[in-house]
């Protein structure tokens, strides 16, 4: 469905301008063109509130998009489900903090950013099913920390709080690890060709 999906954009795409859609890398005999390139440069630069083109700039879009392609066979392979009202959530709370710094997006970015955030919350849902029991929290070093801040704070709502706060902290810190290395892991596996 996705091939099919992709070939329609292709197609579209060739059908309403002049100009030639070339192919920039192949990730697992999927393309990422010049088209996919200038995308994701122009999210990258709404995500940084800057305007700018440079090789750099260039080097890190293909990087993203290779490991967008990466995450998304692996999420199809596994059959990751997402809810969609999370995922549409996350779309408008994005939205409003871009409207917040008075930046317009295209509707074609908008649609983009939409799948990309798609895909980041079924990637993470994926690693946390694969890894989320491999994750140990040192209790102790919480407790130690939490006994300093309950010197200063002497209410028992805001220091629980302040507890769960660190063990998320401390448990997205770990769960970051192992979705960097899988990551990596499936960019050892995949067959990568940058032209």
């Amino acid at each position: 469905m996705k091939k099919i999906l992709l070939i329609f954009i292709i197609i579209t795409e060739i059908a309403f301008s002049n100009t030639k859609i070339i192919t920039r890398a192949l990730v697992n005999n999927l393309p990422i063109t010049d088209i996919d390139i200038i995308n994701e440069i122009k999210i990258i630069n709404i995500l940084n509130n800057e305007v700018k083109l440079d090789n750099n700039l260039k080097t890190m879009a293909i990087q993203n998009l290779i490991n967008d392609i990466l995450k998304d066979e692996e999420i199809n392979k596994n059959k990751i489900k997402i809810d969609e009202d999370i995922i549409k959530k996350n779309y408008n709370a994005f939205l409003e903090e871009i409207a917040k710094k008075n930046i317009n997006i295209e509707n074609n970015l908008k649609k983009i950013i939409y799948n990309k955030i798609k895909l980041e919350n079924s990637w993470k849902s994926l690693v946390a099913n694969k890894f989320s029991w491999k994750v140990n929290i040192n209790i102790n070093e919480i407790n130690k920390i939490i006994e300093e801040y309950s010197k200063k704070n002497n209410d028992e709502i805001k220091i629980s709080e302040y507890r769960e706060k660190l063990i998320l902290i401390e448990k997205n810190k770990k769960m970051e690890v192992y979705e960097n290395n899988y990551l990596k892991l499936l960019r050892k596996n995949a067959i990568i060709k940058i032209f």
